[in-house]
């Protein structure tokens, strides 16, 4: 991808002289120096690496510029299309930035071959050059429709950080760092800054004397374009559906800005581009860009950006003086790497060989697979050895997992998992779930099988051959199935009054439906006995204060019980959320609460703990990490072990489950009386349920789950997920390759329709 890019963006600029003449010809120099900034931009080679679909679609976006250059200068529109399509079928985020590149870029060079700008010849380029995205746009529209309804779908829950009206409207004071060095913006350097800023300024009509003059007012259109797409945080926040402004969308427009600096080197060595003006514009940029960053409090990117800023502006007079580009090209080219390396060290966490080792185990691979092989039935899996870094890896082809790490994610399964349940999380968002050791929702999501380098929860017996000390399978074979069906019913109403911990144990032994009822529940949580205070001083409002500590501060507690015989529930609540996150660990279970610098901060002030073990433990051990940590005096809460079992009697469990494939999910089940049919994947109204054969309404089960009515005896149910948008997207498509054909094909015809007549 990188090299592609790379020979791309040197074969777009030096074709730019092949499509519109001398005119619009940039020098050797200026073009090796652009394409080298742009091999060296910090998001190229930092995410080609780290998130590589932040770049991946780097080459079809280049491809979609030359093909502007084409329809422009021999009205060609094959190239432009088909490369629009990629864009899109490459990455569904980074695509919609990428068209306002290419519109960008369209607008540039429609009023750079225009030598008089008028509405009317505007318009008239304008449709056609939009067809061309149109119809390109839906060619792809078989992933991107599906994709959409995923996103509008698949954003909540989750804190949106507080915006500022005035910021959004009036703009960002720190413009530079949109542009320069980091791997999460265009990351080049003041160059290109002073190259979008020097562009921007169109020169007065009394100085448009020569003929190359005019080509200014193209410059500043493009150049203004990137100004404002860098300096507005609502179009940036427009640009990251919605999420927030951050300046990581901003890294498409890295072949433009590569374009600005070859346009700015050019003009200043043939002399278009008075040295004075340039000097002007550039100090005046520089003060901005200072005090930008100053706002934020970087200084040390403050006196970073300076340094280059003025060295910059100081090395292109020189140049231009003592007509010898490289004594500004060589040390911009230099700085370039030498800041992509240093960032790179700086950002990056080295991960060591051990630890990349245990992430990637192929002995633990093997050993959850043989276990699952030998074993019946479609149940989940969990991999506690690294619950965080390790969510989205699959061990074998029959692990099902209950965790992901998505932005696009199930909005019922989430509210259910966090709001309703109170799940620990130890990412700073929630639009992730990792799976901990909760046994109360590991047996209702049908966690059967478990690995882990130490401890399981209760009720897990070791099943695999592993030797002593390497990593450990366990099995459950409490755990409920995928589907299961059960006739004592709650109503949401009483559900929602209920604790969190009291959910989690109603949902073992009811089905929540929407229909309103008598209250039917009784806790079986006791109060465990167990007074914590760590031996620290009340703080503001009666919490528990530790201390700031960047290393976790542990204490132990001892408990009456055995963790094997007993399932201790603990809870408290964060008084306040600092600048970075707070990390609560309890036996292993890690509770983070993100901090206000977190770009979709979770909300997770209300921290719930379900401990136990499947040896025999008598304590408790507390680890906190983070900055002032003030905290509710903890609650602790028990439960006997044998509960879960009695709980497991209230339903019956379905057999013959087929794994899920091409959206379908099959089984049996012989429920004693009629009750509510639940499946553990999340509700969905593309959901069709068919029982012996006839389709059945799909309902809201346990507010968060797929159901369905069932009727006593031994039945059989089919579940076929409908992906929507799926229908619209083949059509739409469809319609696109015919659009594009047309676009291609008929304008040859004409012409050679005309060259027949001629």
């Amino acid at each position: 991808m990188l090299l592609a890019s790379v020979s791309l963006v040197f074969l777009w600029l030096r074709h730019i002289q092949i499509a519109f003449g001398p005119k619009a010809a940039l020098s050797d120099r200026a073009i090796y120096t652009a394409t080298s900034l742009l091999a060296l931009a910090t998001p190229l080679l930092f995410h080609s690496r780290r998130q590589v679909m932040f770049v991946d679609y780097m080459p079809f976006l280049l491809l979609a510029l030359i093909g502007v250059d084409r329809f422009f200068s021999r009205r060609r529109r094959g190239l432009l299309t088909v490369s629009v399509a990629l864009l899109f079928f490459t990455s569904y985020f980074y695509a919609i930035p990428g068209l306002v590149v290419v519109t960008l870029y369209g607008i540039y060079r429609y009023v750079f071959i225009t030598e008089k700008f008028e509405w009317k010849t505007f318009w008239q380029w304008g449709w056609r050059f939009a067809l061309c995205i149109i119809a390109g746009t839906a060619v792809a529209s078989v992933l991107t429709i599906p994709s959409m309804m995923a996103i509008l779908s698949g954003r909540e829950p989750g804190a949106t950080p507080k915006m500022d009206l005035f910021h959004l409207l009036i703009g960002d004071m720190d413009f530079a760092g949109a542009v320069c060095y980091s791997g999460y913006s265009m990351g080049m350097t003041a160059l290109a800054y002073l190259a979008i800023c020097v562009l921007a300024v169109p020169r007065r009509k009394r100085e448009e004397d020569d003929e190359t003059a005019g080509n200014f007012r193209a410059e500043a259109v493009l150049a203004i374009g990137v100004l404002a797409c860098a300096w507005l945080p609502w179009v940036r926040y427009i640009l990251n559906g919605f999420l927030y402004a951050r300046e990581k969308i901003l890294i498409p427009f890295v072949p433009i800005g590569a374009l600005l600096i070859a346009i700015l080197l050019h003009k200043l060595t043939s002399g278009e581009l008075p040295l004075r003006r340039f000097t002007a514009i550039a100090l005046i940029a520089t003060g901005l860009g200072v005090a930008g960053y100053m706002f934020r409090g970087a200084w040390s990117q403050s006196a970073l950006f300076a340094a280059d800023a003025v060295g910059t502006v100081y090395l292109a007079r020189l140049a231009v003086k003592r007509n010898n580009l490289r004594l500004l090209t060589v040390p911009a080219i230099v700085l370039a790497l030498v800041v992509t390396i240093v960032y790179s060290v700086a950002t990056e966490k080295p991960v060591s060989r051990a630890y990349a080792q245990k992430l990637y185990d192929e002995d633990r691979d093997r050993a959850i697979s043989e276990v699952l092989s030998r074993n019946d039935g479609v149940y989940r899996s969990a991999d506690f050895v690294e619950v965080k870094y390790g969510v989205n890896r699959l061990r074998g082809k029959r692990y099902l997992s209950t965790g992901f790490y998505s932005s696009l994610s199930n909005v019922e399964y989430l509210k259910l998992l966090y709001g309703d349940l109170g799940a620990a999380t130890p990412t700073v968002n929630d639009i992730s779930f990792t799976p901990q050791n909760d046994i109360f929702l590991q047996t209702l999501l049908g966690v059967r099988y478990v690995a882990t380098e130490t401890d399981a929860p209760a009720g897990y017996a070791r099943v695999d051959d592993a030797r002593e000390g390497d990593v450990r399978v366990y099995e459950n074979p409490g755990a409920y199935t995928l589907a299961f069906a059960g006739a004592k019913r709650m109503s949401l109403r009483e559900f929602r009054t209920l604790s969190a911990v009291d959910r989690e144990l109603a949902l073992l032994s009811y089905v929540v439906t929407e229909e309103d009822g008598p209250d039917v529940y009784k806790s079986p949580l006791e109060d465990a006995g167990v007074k914590i205070d760590f031996g620290l001083e009340p703080g503001v409002g009666g919490n528990l204060h530790v201390a700031d500590s960047n290393v976790a501060k542990t204490y132990t507690v001892p408990i009456p019980d055995s963790l094997n015989e007993y399932i201790y529930v603990v809870t408290l609540r964060i008084a306040e959320r600092h600048d970075h996150r707070t990390v609560i660990t309890v036996n292993g279970i890690t509770g983070v609460l993100s901090g206000k610098d977190n770009s979709r901060p979770n909300n997770n002030f209300d921290m719930k703990f379900v401990v136990s073990s499947a040896e025999p433990c008598r304590e408790l051990t507390f680890q906190f990490t983070g900055e002032n940590v003030d905290i509710s005096e903890p609650k602790v809460q028990r439960v006997k072990v044998s509960e879960l079992a009695a709980a497991r009697a209230n339903m019956t469990m379905a057999t013959e489950l087929s794994n899920p494939k091409n959206n379908k999910i099959t089984g049996k089940i012989a429920p004693e009386s009629d009750g509510i049919l639940v499946v553990s994947v999340p509700y969905d109204e593309n959901w069709t349920i068919r029982v012996n054969g006839t389709e059945t309404p799909v309902l809201r089960a346990d507010n968060g789950l797929v159901g369905c009515a069932i009727a006593a005896g031994e039945q059989a149910f089919e579940m076929i997920y409908h992906a929507p948008g799926r229908t619209a997207g083949i059509c739409v498509s469809l319609a696109g390759l015919l659009g594009w054909a047309l676009l291609v094909i008929v304008p040859r015809l004409r012409k050679k329709t005309g060259e027949h007549r001629a």
